[in-house]
């Protein structure tokens, strides 16, 4: 395990990591999002919903590099979670409503093995942690995106068009990510309570 004063360091590196990592998924997002929106509207015979797709790919592509950075920055900044910092929250209990709504079939598919990193967190930290608290739960990432959408704003029926997009794009592919920082953790020597249990009857 590592001493205290390497633990930032840790980290910090695993949180480049994620901000790296959850930024190409976000350029996938959007290499996606027009085939995405045309796909959703053109699924029913509505004009009004096909006009509002031109209008909402008009704004996500005039917007592009504005939002990315945005979201990269509200990423990083949610880094301060890993060891007891105050992470983003949300604007309103509408926003955080909604990004629990979107991170649910990311918890469904990766739940078990956040659970397993949560653990491993709070060894490593020495404090108590919620899984929803991780600065890679798909809630807080899910709110990372609401908030960029806001800040670069977005309003509510833009919004609306592009969060499944998001979530199949973005917050589906996030297994891979959270395989690895599993590893790291484990590498660096930090346990699940059950590692742990079984630790202590071996040396009982």
């Amino acid at each position: 395990m590592l001493e205290p004063h390497e633990l930032q360091a840790f980290f910090s590196e695993v949180h480049i990591r994620v901000t790296r990592e959850i930024g190409k998924l976000m350029e996938g997002f959007y290499h996606n999002v027009e085939d995405g929106l045309f796909e959703h509207a053109y699924a029913q015979e509505d004009e009004s919903l096909h006009r509002r797709a031109m209008e909402t790919m008009r704004e996500l592509r005039f917007r592009h590099q504005q939002l990315i950075d945005t979201f990269k920055q509200s990423i990083h900044a949610a880094g301060q979670g890993w060891l007891g910092q105050p992470v983003v929250t949300a604007h309103s209990h509408r926003e955080q409503a909604a990004a629990k709504q979107m991170a649910g079939r990311c918890l469904a598919h990766f739940g078990a093995l956040l659970q397993t990193i949560t653990e491993r967190t709070a060894h490593a930290s020495r404090r108590d942690i919620q899984r929803s608290e991780l600065p890679i739960s798909p809630e807080i990432i899910a709110r990372c995106f609401l908030e960029s959408c806001h800040s670069v704003a977005f309003d509510n029926a833009v919004i609306e068009m592009v969060k499944s997009l998001f979530e199949r794009f973005v917050l589906d592919r996030l297994g891979t990510l959270y395989g690895d920082i599993n590893v790291a953790l484990q590498d660096a020597g930090y346990m699940t309570q059950a590692e742990h249990r079984a630790l202590m009857e071996h040396s009982a």
